[in-house]
C-alpha cells in the first residue's frame, strides 16, 4: 500500500456527524447573524426567442455557519441561481429584479452584490464568496502544477503573503482534505478524480472565504468517493465555520447534511424546511416526487417512482402553478391563480393543496 493510500484513508476516516434536532438547528439559525439574503431575485435569458424567467422572485436569509441545500430536478434553476448569488453569470443571463447582500462578519457594511462593479468583486471572491464547481478538471489548469495554482491566489488575494507562507498554507489545507502536501509538485491530471475534487474543495478555502458555493461537487465521483468528499466538507465546515449553500438533484443527499432545504422548480422555491421535515412531511407534490425518485442514503430499500411529465417550457409558462401538468392534487384553483410561498406546520410551501400529512407511496420496504 502507498504512502498516498494510506494518508487518504487515515484522513478521510472522519466519523458520523452529531444528529441535531429541528428545534436545535433551528435555535441555533435564529442565534446566527445573517450572511446572504436574497431579496425578490430574478434572472433572466435575453434570447432571440424572448426573455426567459429562469429564477423568479426567489428569498432566503443564508446564517453564518449554516448550510443551505437547494435541490430539484435538471433545468430548474439551481445552477443559474448559483451564478446569479457569486455574480458569475454570463450574457445572456442577467439578474432583472431584486438584489443580494452581503454582511461581511467582521461588523462592516453591507455590501450589495448585484451593485458591485468587476473590481469590487474581484476584492471578495475567494475571500468572501468562493464555488466548487462539479468538475474539477474544468476549474484547475491541467498544465499548471497544483502548488503554483493554490499560491497563486492566495498571494493575489493577499499580497502581503510571501511565497514559502502560502505554499506551507496550501500544503496544509490538501492535508485538511486527505492529499499529502508533496502533491503540490503534481499537476491535476495526475490525481483521480476524488482526488482532483478534494483539491479544488481546498483551493476554495485558501483564503478563508465566509461563503463556498457548491454545484453539484460530488456528481463525477463514484458513490463510495462521495461520500467520503461529504464527509469532509462537513468536517472542514464544522471546524472553519464557513456557511454553505449546497446545490444537486438528489435530495436525499441533501437530508444527509443540510440544516435547510430549498426545492427548487421552474425557476421557484416551491418549498422550504428542516431536513426532518421534507425528510418526513414534505409539504408540497412535487418534493413528494423528489423523495420518491432517488434512494435514501443510509435507509432500507423502498420502490423508487419517477415523476410523469416534463419541467414547463419556460417561455410557456401556466397561468397558475407551473407544477399542474405533473400533478396528481391539482384543481381548477391551480391552474388560474398562482401559489405564493407561504407557512404550512413550520414550513413554507408554494401549494393551494400543501399538507404535512405523510405520502403513504414513501412508505419504506427492507431489502
Amino acid at each position: 500500500m502507498s504512502d498516498d493510500t494510506l494518508t487518504q484513508q487515515t484522513d478521510l476516516d472522519v466519523g458520523t456527524p452529531a444528529v441535531e434536532t429541528t428545534a436545535e438547528i433551528a435555535a441555533r439559525l435564529e442565534a446566527s447573524p445573517p450572511l446572504l439574503v436574497a431579496d425578490h431575485l430574478d434572472v433572466t435569458y435575453v434570447t432571440e426567442d424572448g426573455e426567459i424567467p429562469a429564477c423568479r422572485d426567489v428569498n432566503f436569509t443564508l446564517h453564518r455557519g449554516e448550510i443551505l441545500g437547494i435541490a430539484g430536478e435538471s433545468a430548474s434553476g439551481k445552477s443559474t441561481l448559483l451564478n446569479a448569488l457569486s455574480r458569475l453569470q454570463r450574457p445572456p443571463a442577467v439578474t432583472s429584479g431584486g438584489s443580494v447582500t452581503f454582511h461581511p462578519t467582521d461588523g462592516g457594511e453591507p455590501l450589495e452584490l448585484t451593485a458591485m462593479n468587476d473590481e469590487q468583486l474581484r476584492r471578495h471572491r475567494w475571500t468572501s464568496l468562493s464555488i466548487v464547481m462539479q468538475s474539477a478538471m474544468a476549474s484547475l489548469n491541467p498544465v499548471i502544477k497544483l502548488g503554483v495554482q493554490f499560491t497563486d491566489v492566495i498571494r493575489e488575494h493577499e499580497p502581503d503573503v510571501t511565497k514559502a507562507q502560502a505554499r506551507e498554507r496550501a500544503g496544509a489545507l490538501l492535508e485538511m482534505v486527505g492529499i499529502p502536501r508533496h502533491r503540490l509538485s503534481a499537476f491535476p491530471f495526475q490525481l483521480s478524480g476524488g482526488m482532483q475534487q478534494r483539491a479544488l474543495i481546498a483551493l476554495s478555502l485558501a483564503c478563508h472565504p465566509d461563503v463556498v458555493f457548491m454545484d453539484e461537487p460530488t456528481t463525477a465521483v463514484d458513490v463510495i468517493m462521495q461520500r467520503q468528499i461529504l464527509s469532509q466538507i462537513l468536517q472542514l465546515q464544522g471546524r472553519l465555520g464557513f456557511a454553505i449553500v449546497f446545490i444537486t438533484h438528489d435530495l436525499s443527499l441533501l437530508m444527509e447534511i443540510s440544516d435547510r432545504i430549498a426545492i427548487m422548480y421552474a425557476g421557484r422555491f416551491v418549498e422550504m424546511g428542516m431536513p426532518e421535515q421534507i425528510h418526513g412531511a414534505a409539504l408540497h407534490p412535487y418534493t413528494r416526487g423528489l423523495r420518491r425518485s432517488f434512494p435514501p442514503l443510509s435507509e432500507p430499500i423502498r420502490r423508487l417512482e419517477g415523476i410523469p411529465g416534463t419541467p414547463p417550457d419556460l417561455l410557456d409558462l401556466p397561468t397558475g402553478c407551473s407544477f399542474v401538468p405533473r400533478c396528481p392534487l391539482a384543481t381548477e384553483i391551480c391552474r388560474v391563480e398562482r401559489p405564493e410561498l407561504r407557512e404550512v406546520d413550520g414550513g413554507l410551501a408554494a401549494c393551494h393543496h400543501a399538507s404535512a400529512t405523510p405520502d403513504p407511496r414513501e412508505e419504506r420496504t427492507d431489502a
